[in-house]
C-alpha cells in the first residue's frame, strides 16, 4: 500500500494511491484519524483502535488502514 501526501488538504492528509477516496489525516500532534471520502464528504473510521475518537499515532493509524484496504479488495467483485 503506498500513500501519497494530498497537497490540497488544510491538515497532513495523505490517500492511498489505489484507493484515493481512502487515506489518513493528522488533526492534531499525535491525533491521526483514517478516513474514507464520498464526494465532498469525509467520514472518519475509529472503530475498534480509538473508542474515544480522539486519534491515535500514525504507525497505528497506518497498520489499521492497511487491515481496511485488505478488507475493501477482498469484498470486489470483478465479473468475467
Amino acid at each position: 500500500m503506498k500513500l501519497v501526501k494530498d497537497n490540497a488538504s488544510a491538515w497532513e492528509t495523505y490517500r492511498v494511491a489505489e484507493f484515493p477516496n481512502w487515506g489518513i489525516e493528522k488533526i492534531d500532534r499525535g491525533a491521526w484519524y483514517i478516513f474514507r471520502q464520498w464526494g465532498k464528504e469525509r467520514f472518519y473510521i475509529y472503530r475498534n483502535i480509538d473508542p474515544y475518537g480522539k486519534g491515535v499515532g500514525k504507525d497505528k493509524a497506518i497498520a489499521y488502514l492497511k487491515e481496511l484496504i485488505a478488507e475493501h479488495r477482498a469484498n470486489i467483485i470483478v465479473s468475467a
